[in-house]
Order: C-alpha cells, then structure tokens, then sequence
C-alpha cells in the first residue's frame, strides 16, 4: 500500500495538496490504494512513500534504510537557503542541504521534479542522470471557460495578486506598470493582497494614482481574477526563479488573463514559445511595445480560449500525468 507521509500538516497549503490529490487520484485510477498519515509510527516497513519534503524524507529513512521513498522537489532548497540567511549559518545552511540533496536524489526510488529546468540543474550540480523521475509542473486550477468574455479584453486592465514580499518582485512590478500607464494612459492596476498599507505606500513610491488594493479571500479569487486582461508574474533572474514553475501563472490563466512575466523561468520559455496572447518581459520598452501591439487589435474570447485550451489539455492537465505517474509507480 501507499502511503502519503506528510512530515507537518502545515506543509499542505493550497498547492501542494493539489499535487498530492493529483498522485492519489492517478494511483486510485489505477487500483493502487493510498492514504495520508502524519506520524511515522503509521508507516509500516513494507509501504511505498511519498514525502513532499527533504526533513520528511530523513525522517522516513532513518525509521527505516530499507524503506521504498518517493521524493516531491518543490524547490532547490540550499539556493533558497542562499537567499535567506547569512554569515556563517548561510554557508552550513548550503553545505548541508546540498548534502542531503545529493543523498536523496541517488536514495529515493521515485521523484517528481516541477520543471525541466530543476532536472537538468540537479543533472549539472549532483550528475544526476536516472529516468526514475516525472516532471509535472505546480498548479491548482483548471481552466475556467466563464472567465473569458469580449468585455474584459476591451480595456487595459492589470492584476497583481499575492504578497508583497521581496522576492515576489513587486516594487520591479510598480515600476513597469509606471512605465506602461505613461503609454496606454487608460491602463488600471488593481493589487489583490493582504498587506494594504504596505501596498498603497509603494503605490505612492512609484506615483501610481487610481490603483485599487483589496483583499479577496482565496475562496473567491477565481471569480475576481476573471474581471482582468492582464496579470504581473515578474521574477528576479536567479536559480531559484530559473527552475521554478511558480503557480501563480496557472491561476492567472486558468483565468483568462494574459501573462505579463519575466523570461527567466525556464520551462515557461519552452512551453509558452508559441502562445501569442502572452507579454514575455526581457526588457521595460519590450514589453511596452508587446502590449501596444496586442492594445492596437480586438480580442476575440473564443481565439484566446482555444489557444488557453491547448496548454490546459497537456501542461495543466490532471488526466495528462494520470499516466507518467502510473508508469513511475510500477518501478
């Protein structure tokens, strides 16, 4: 039997459990019984499982050598750990996650990576080079088809959601949207998140006027994401960003909202090479330029929803991994 071991409960936030149901639904699709459980002493020697976290995976281990583990790799932790600590606890920080890294990439008997990007990064740093791996990307939604409408596309609308945190490079966002305002002057910004005051301070940095900031609880973000054209997905140009597939995309599209995103994520250059209605951001200027091209002609709900359809009948897709998880988990 499998089973899904999740070292916290607080590691199940609104991604992550997707992800999890989407393994248990291939497993359940294919007669293989699972369950969750959070104590160790649940799991028996002879169960397969699955653990979506590096602490979990030693956990499991030393309870048992032998035991059959699946690794989920949400991120590369000891870059994330580059990024958040510093002096000497920064450096043991690396050393130990690239450690434990390398351990379970060569232990476990299964992984799931979240992009291509992440696979070949472990390929270079850890030579990593089985084929005992799924790549499937973070995501949470399905394509909602009553978001698109004529009337939303008629008019230069921009959201923002999620926290203001530095790494989510909000001020980089301002600025842009500063800049694109002084060309398409009837642009609107509305920021979806918690911090208000934090938001309307930066919105008087940047000399934004007329920007609503509001907070919508995660229940109701579908439906109020469906009232924009257009969504900021702006990320800095670093490891941690460059194998990531941030979920935030998915939600924003799921949406019918046309990404305007940094080009450093990896799997994004691929996947997206062919989407016309996408701003891809290399530069301020280009992707002014990219959006007066898409300003200057109508949109048609039906064009952009046939093409949105297409990445969400593979890339987005539940039932597109059902069976590259169902193969992993014969190995």
């Amino acid at each position: 039997m499998y089973k899904i071991y999740i070292y916290r409960k607080e590691d199940l936030n609104d991604a992550t459990s997707f992800y999890v149901d989407i393994i248990i639904s291939a497993l359940k699709k294919n007669s293989i019984a699972s369950e969750i459980v959070y104590a160790i002493t649940n799991i028996s020697k002879d169960d397969k499982v699955i653990v979506i976290t590096l602490p979990a995976f030693v956990s499991v281990w030393k309870h048992n050598p032998k035991q059959d583990i699946t690794m989920w790799f949400q991120g590369i932790v000891p870059e994330e750990c580059a990024m958040m600590y510093s002096g000497i606890k920064k450096y043991w920080k690396i050393l130990y996650n690239s450690l434990l890294e390398l351990f379970v990439l060569h232990r476990a008997n299964r992984l799931f990576f979240v992009s291509g990007a992440m696979k070949r990064h472990y390929n270079r740093k850890y030579r990593y080079a089985k084929d005992n791996y799924v790549i499937m990307p973070c995501f949470n939604q399905e394509l909602h088809e009553s978001a698109f409408s004529d009337e939303k596309y008629c008019l230069p609308s921009f959201v923002y959601a999620g926290s203001l945190a530095e790494w989510q490079c909000v001020e980089e966002t301002l600025s842009l949207f500063a800049q694109i305002s002084k060309v398409i002057p009837n642009s609107t910004l509305t920021l979806l998140t918690g911090e208000k005051s934090k938001a309307l301070d930066l919105l008087k940095k940047y000399e934004i006027k007329g920007a609503e900031v509001k907070y919508v609880p995660y229940q109701e973000l579908n439906a109020e994401l469906a009232k924009y054209k257009y969504g900021f997905l702006i990320r800095e140009n670093i490891k941690v960003n460059n194998v990531a597939t941030p979920t935030k995309m998915n939600s924003y599209m799921s949406c019918g909202i046309i990404p305007v995103y940094s080009n450093v994520i990896g799997d994004f250059k691929d996947i997206f090479k062919d989407l016309k209605f996408k701003i891809e951001v290399t530069s301020f200027e280009n992707a002014v330029e990219q959006l007066q091209q898409i300003e200057s002609s109508k949109i048609n709900k039906d064009t952009i929803m046939s093409e949105y359809r297409m990445l969400f009948s593979n890339y987005y897709s539940v039932s597109y991994y059902t069976e590259s998880i169902k193969n992993i988990f014969q190995l």
